[in-house]
């Protein structure tokens, strides 16, 4: 089974970290617009080759949703956050621990909402997006007849499967992250019932933030604000 850790830094968003703790079986990616950061665990990728047009946190969204396409050849991918740093030192005793064989995505749920309209509220409240853009998303949802409390996961931490389905799933994401919000959460969900593709739960390991394979998250160096 061939696994890659992947993970994005563009535009100074988080401290770059290569982890303490690794797997050697395993590849280990990071993309980014920074052409000195060198590792000696991290195959550093420049992003070159991405659409020029897009804004940071998109060429940032574009990778994260598209390993299928950004990727080398793999069974597995392991998205990790930039913002965190690794506990574990075999992935393979990681993915049988939470059960990962049987599913083609996990992720841990979200802690406090299992809903995006209710997301999309807590978006605009807390000013992380233009409230107009996340009306229309939520709009567009609710008349294709999404169900409200249909799923909320933590995104931060992601094994998907590299097949037609899932790959399926991660091309309506993107395709939702480029034509509305770029909060992936808001859309996430709805790719998963829009491809007929669930998503299992990492279950009693802990949250995405408190949890036996990640160290806590370390706070952002910048943040992205909406204009």
């Amino acid at each position: 089974m061939k696994v890659i850790i992947y993970s994005v830094n563009i535009g100074g968003y988080d401290m770059f970290k290569t982890p303490k703790n690794y797997d050697p079986n395993v590849r280990y990616i990071l993309f980014t617009d920074n052409k000195y950061f060198k590792s000696d665990i991290w195959e550093v990728n420049h992003i070159d080759f991405i659409d020029s047009s897009l804004d940071s946190r998109l060429k940032a969204r574009y990778l994260k949703t598209n390993p299928h396409k950004v990727l080398p050849n793999h069974d597995v991918s392991i998205w990790i956050d930039h913002c965190f740093d690794y506990k574990f030192t075999n992935v393979e005793d990681m993915i049988n621990d939470i059960g990962f064989n049987n599913e083609n995505i996990m992720l841990y749920k979200h802690e406090e909402r299992q809903c995006i309209y209710r997301e999309g509220k807590k978006v605009i409240e807390m000013k992380l997006e233009i409230p107009e853009i996340v009306e229309s998303q939520m709009l567009k949802y609710s008349n294709e007849g999404f169900p409200k409390n249909f799923g909320l996961y933590q995104s931060g931490f992601m094994f998907r499967k590299n097949n037609k389905k899932v790959n399926e799933f991660n091309d309506i994401w993107w395709n939702e992250i480029k034509n509305h919000s770029g909060r992936d959460q808001l859309s996430q969900v709805y790719a998963s019932w829009k491809s007929n593709l669930s998503i299992g739960s990492i279950i009693n390991k802990g949250s995405v933030y408190s949890n036996k394979y990640l160290f806590p998250k370390v706070k952002h160096t910048k943040k992205w604000s909406p204009k």
